[in-house]
């Protein structure tokens, strides 16, 4: 049975081995080439043919295996070719020959470090370490710590990290040093800038109305942080369109329209189109759209301070014919129809014709169920039923 030795290193990851092949089946000269195998990293090595000693032993020719680290243990074993293109054996047949590389007491070199990815306030770095190397220290500028992280790390390799800087299109440093048990190597750094901010800031309704008037509420984040003044500025539609007009900025986070975006009053039953939209520190916007329909609330019923009797006196307070010429108003606004002007009257004058014609009148083209009394004549007189009339006819309207 034939048996491998290896007979020398220096243990610094590049390792000179001397192959020796003891107890050789066969006359040592019939052997033309050797190849190492190494197990443990899966790599050949030609040895190339070597010379036979007086006592039967293989001295193959010295080789230089590379990549292997100090202190750690490798498994061999040789294939011998015996004469060119004949037989090729294992040796050992079985089983490996061990190999333990001697330990480096060296410090690491320092490692060599670059900007490998930018996105926004995220950043990659590239690190690559040389020989010797257990692992990294790395120290950021903007943090007190020293260092701010260690990570492991192996030697003759690279690697990417990670992290997140706190604010966009700044300035950083971050320096990085290599370490082992027997020591530290210098630092390297690398400079950089970070990214812009493109993100916009979310942007969300928290409540709305379309009762008399628009009103609307939201809430707003950034990553970056909202600008501190005019930070939210607000938009309206006209009536069942989806064309939008600024109505200006304002800090609050809810707002109130009383017109439409050209300055129109409000359709009962037309939708109007909303939008919000809310401004990060760099000028990012973003929006929310929100269709609100607009309704108003039914004015209140009618009714004469003073009831007014058919058949007897009554009298007409001027607070009474005023309030009634208000609350027709009131319905026109509720049915979006425009506001009349009426002759308004004082106390101690009459009540003319005309202006009970005006306020009939006004309420001719409104939707009622009971008919509005007939207009009355210059010189004709005004009766309790034609008062209560006007009244009954406003308060059929639904």
């Amino acid at each position: 049975m034939a048996f491998l030795r290896l007979a020398y290193n220096d243990g610094q990851g590049q390792t000179y081995l001397r192959v020796v092949i003891d107890g050789l089946t066969y006359p040592a000269t019939t052997y033309d080439m050797i190849q190492i195998y190494c197990y443990d990293t899966g790599i050949y090595y030609n040895v190339g043919g070597g010379g036979a000693n007086s006592d039967g032993t293989y001295y193959g020719n010295p080789q230089t295996f590379s990549g292997l680290n100090s202190g750690t243990t490798y498994r061999f074993y040789a294939l011998a070719r015996k004469n060119a293109g004949g037989q090729t054996v294992r040796i050992p047949s079985s089983d490996y020959t061990i190999f333990f590389t001697a330990k480096n007491t060296s410090p690491p070199p320092t490692p060599s470090v670059s900007v490998y990815s930018i996105s926004g306030r995220d950043t990659t770095i590239r690190i690559n370490t040389g020989a010797n190397t257990d692992s990294l220290a790395i120290d950021y500028n903007w943090t007190t710590q020293d260092p701010d992280t260690t990570i492991s790390a192996t030697s003759n390799s690279t690697i990417n990290h990670s992290f997140t800087v706190p604010n966009f299109a700044t300035n950083y440093t971050v320096w990085v040093q290599a370490k082992n048990a027997y020591g530290s190597s210098g630092w390297a750094s690398v400079s950089f800038t970070s990214g812009s901010d493109t993100t916009p800031p979310s942007v969300s309704i928290s409540f709305y109305s379309g009762q008399n008037a628009i009103t609307v509420g939201w809430s707003a984040s950034d990553n970056a942080g909202l600008r501190a003044d005019n930070t939210y500025q607000v938009y309206i539609s006209t009536a069942n369109t989806s064309t939008l007009y600024s109505k200006g900025y304002t800090n609050n986070t809810s707002y109130t329209f009383q017109l439409d975006g050209q300055g129109n009053p409000f359709v009962v039953g037309a939708s109007y189109l909303v939008r919000i939209a809310a401004y990060d520190i760099y000028g990012n916007v973003g929006y929310v759209d929100k269709y609100i329909a607009f309704s108003r609330t039914r004015p209140s019923n009618f009714s004469w301070s003073y009831s007014k009797t058919s058949g007897g006196q009554f009298i007409l307070y001027a607070t009474e014919w005023n309030g009634l010429q208000d609350r027709i108003n009131e319905f026109r606004e509720y049915k979006a129809l425009v506001r009349r002007t009426f002759t308004r009257a004082s106390s101690g004058m009459p009540v003319y014709a005309f202006m009970f014609n005006e306020v009939r009148n006004a309420l001719t083209d409104l939707p009622y169920t009971i008919t509005p009394p007939s207009t009355v004549s210059s010189g004709g007189n005004i009766y309790a039923s034609d008062l209560n009339r006007l009244v009954s006819c406003l308060n059929s309207i639904s």
